[in-house]
């Protein structure tokens, strides 16, 4: 997604959108769909924790290997599932 394009432009056009975090960019799907949904509740239900729930859905597999080599603390993955959330127009919280 360009600068200028917005969240609703990207949904619209199946786009996926970037953000900058931990001093790269990461790229995630425009919009949520059913299958992110069903995705999510089946980690969840496993007992994976929300935020990496959220991440294994939405990342590509190269960019969970960078996320790994960060290895970010429990404070900081947070922060980056905010950062998705926020990046496919959910809002800070993910909740909006």
């Amino acid at each position: 997604m360009s600068e200028t394009t917005t969240p609703a432009e990207a949904e619209a056009t199946r786009e996926t959108v970037t953000f900058k975090h931990f001093d790269r960019e990461w790229s995630v799907p425009s919009r949520q769909r059913f299958t992110h949904m069903r995705s999510m509740h089946a980690f969840t239900m496993q007992g994976m924790h929300p935020d990496a729930a959220i991440v294994e859905t939405f990342l590509s597999g190269e960019q969970i290997a960078a996320l790994a080599e960060i290895d970010p603390d429990d404070q900081e993955l947070d922060g980056f599932t905010s950062a998705i959330t926020k990046a496919m127009g959910y809002g800070e919280s993910g909740n909006s």
